[in-house]
């Protein structure tokens, strides 16, 4: 039997599709957006093109110059730093993380990743543009 939950009195089945089925939705499409950082402009630049060209990613936002604070090797830093927001598909992970291990300058490259709802439309262009989407 599948597991329930009550909602204003009333009992609910619990399925993956079900909330979206009863509204007559599809089920939302998910990306991953990927964040890193990297000391130059012209870096960033350098490795959003990469991304794209290699079809890892759908689209690469550049933002900064931004002031990071951390430490290293014991060593309190400080430094400025580009911003990289990076939409792949949530299939494309590890062909994504693999090209930033690959081309990367840092010896630990910062690699926030977050699946993230996004309308049907950008997720199929997102989807679109990724060669490792399926």
């Amino acid at each position: 039997m599948k597991a329930l939950f009550t909602y204003d009195a009333f009992v609910y089945p619990l399925s993956r599709n079900w909330l979206w089925m009863t509204w007559g939705m599809n089920m939302p499409i998910m990306i991953l957006e990927l964040t890193t950082t990297l000391e130059t402009e012209s870096q960033a630049r350098e490795l959003a093109r990469l991304l794209v060209e290699q079809q890892v990613a759908a689209c690469v936002q550049i933002a900064g110059p931004m002031h990071s604070v951390y430490r290293w090797k014991g060593e309190i830093c400080a430094a400025t730093e580009y911003r990289l927001t990076i939409k792949t598909t949530c299939e494309s992970e590890l062909p994504a993380v693999a090209c930033l291990k690959k081309y990367h300058p840092y010896e630990t490259p910062e690699m926030l990743m977050q699946q993230v709802r996004v309308s049907d439309e950008y997720g199929q262009w997102v989807q679109a543009q990724v060669r490792f989407a399926e």
